[in-house]
């Protein structure tokens, strides 16, 4: 049988188009194939920019800019602790490119797949802790938090100039909700500092002042927050002595003030004399507070003899003899003794030898005459002051006898270095004369000295020449 020649063609043509279409389908899988891995290939490398806060390599795999996702992922919210914490989040980030998930069109142009994305959840830390010490409390509390935030985005490619882009990137921006995290930092523990003193059973706060203390203590009250938390902290003194800084120290927490109890460092005495200031300073070396005070002593009470009518004459000292509490010493002129009850006070009677004045520091005497030296307090040197010239005339008054009269003489001499108001007087009568005179000499110190003198007119320059200052 004879075969016709166009129904062998039309045949061959149509075996030509299937193979064709097979071939062009083979082709174009083989094609979608390698799209699919450049989608999974471009999926990975942009989570990995992502995940690390490198917006900028990022982006090389977005179909264009996006500055929203870019300020998302810069942190720069004008806080340096809140961009800080996004750092410290951001370093958290982990991702998983799902791949089982990914899907795409048969010619390759369009494809989705799946990411989870995975960080710290700060928000667990944070419903933990309402306030931290400081910044590396957080970031420890961070790091030991294993629980974590879960973040789905289902990436969208396209091909575009024969690569795969991602067309979704705004989906990727409410990854970075963690960029503006707020916490509260407990500060510098002078922030916490509600008041501070000295203190302790020789220290006198009306004053400032410590007398007779072998201890300086001093009280640093804190807030609830400076409760809370430990500190470290030191102390120094700047002090007429060497006293040491104080070693590296720690307030524990739950304690609400910091004590410091500084002991005297050489013996069993007490602190010299003079200003104090005590600083102290957290363990950064930060001024927490600082403060003054004065130390002082009191010198031993005298004893006053028993019999005011004892001799005044019992010890005889050698010249020059210091007055107590002052530099001031008393050089007796030839023919003049100092005498005094065993170097310590005594008894001495007054201008009229039968009224006794009690705790005269010294009694000097010769032929000329005798003169009494009386320490007197401040209180006792302030309450004389103003109206002495009326307790002068009125003491010189008191050695008046039957048949006197006394004048009144008021004569400025340098005693001891000073300009120094004396009352002198003259009593005369019954063929006798009796000059006397009385001044107070000013220690600096708000005490002083009351001298009395009674005998000739030649021995009141004698008396008062003998005062001066030491050295």
């Amino acid at each position: 049988m004879k075969r016709k020649k166009g129904a062998n063609l039309k045949k061959f043509n149509r075996a030509v188009s299937v193979f064709l279409v097979v071939s062009m389908l083979m082709s174009t899988a083989s094609c979608s194939k390698k799209f699919d891995e450049s989608m999974l290939s471009v999926a990975d490398k942009a989570c990995a920019a992502v995940a690390s806060g490198d917006y900028s390599k990022a982006s090389k795999f977005f179909d264009g800019k996006n500055k929203k996702l870019e300020e998302a992922m810069t942190f720069d919210s004008g806080n340096d602790i809140t961009d800080d914490i996004a750092e410290m989040i951001l370093s958290t980030v982990s991702y998983e490119v799902d791949e089982d998930s990914f899907e795409s069109d048969f010619f390759g142009k369009n494809g989705t797949v799946d990411v989870l994305f995975t960080y710290v959840d700060f928000e667990k830390v944070l419903d933990d802790t309402e306030i931290f010490k400081d910044f590396d409390a957080f970031e420890e509390a961070l790091d030991g938090c294993d629980d974590v935030v879960e973040f789905s985005v289902t990436l969208e490619f396209e091909k575009q100039d024969g690569k795969a882009v991602i067309v979704n990137s705004d989906d990727l921006i409410d990854l970075f909700a963690f960029s503006d995290v707020e916490i509260e930092l407990a500060g510098l523990l002078a922030d916490h500092v509600t008041s501070f003193d000295f203190m302790g059973a020789e220290y006198d706060t009306s004053v400032n002042t410590y007398t007779d203390t072998s201890v300086i203590e001093f009280n640093i009250d804190l807030d609830e927050i400076g409760t809370e938390f430990d500190w470290d902290y030191y102390y120094t003194i700047d002090a007429p002595i060497d006293l040491d800084d104080s070693d590296l120290l720690t307030k524990p927490a739950g304690e609400s003030s910091i004590d410091i109890v500084v002991p005297y460092p050489y013996t069993d005495e007490v602190f010299d004399d003079g200003e104090y200031t005590l600083s102290v300073y957290d363990g950064e070396g930060i001024l927490v507070c600082a403060e003054e005070c004065l130390v002082t002593h009191t010198e031993p009470e005298p004893e006053i003899p028993a019999n005011p009518n004892m001799p005044y004459y019992v010890t005889s000292y050698d010249s020059p003899a210091s007055l107590y509490g002052s530099d001031i010493v008393v050089n007796v002129p030839n023919g003049w003794s100092i005498e005094s009850t065993d170097g310590d006070y005594l008894t001495s009677p007054n201008l009229s030898g039968n009224v006794f004045i009690q705790n005269a520091v010294i009694v000097i005497s010769g032929r000329e005459g005798i003169a009494s030296v009386t320490y007197l307090t401040p209180e006792s040197y302030s309450g004389l002051l103003p109206d002495f010239q009326t307790t002068a005339e009125g003491m010189a008054a008191g050695a008046l006898r039957d048949g006197e009269n006394i004048t009144y003489t008021q004569v400025e001499r340098e005693i001891a270095g000073q300009t120094v108001t004396c009352y002198d007087s003259l009593i005369s009568g019954n063929g006798e004369e009796y000059y006397s005179t009385i001044f107070l000499i000013d220690i600096g110190d708000g005490s002083g000295y009351l001298v009395i003198y009674g005998g000739s007119s030649q021995g009141i320059e004698q008396c008062c020449g003998s005062f001066a200052v030491q050295g």
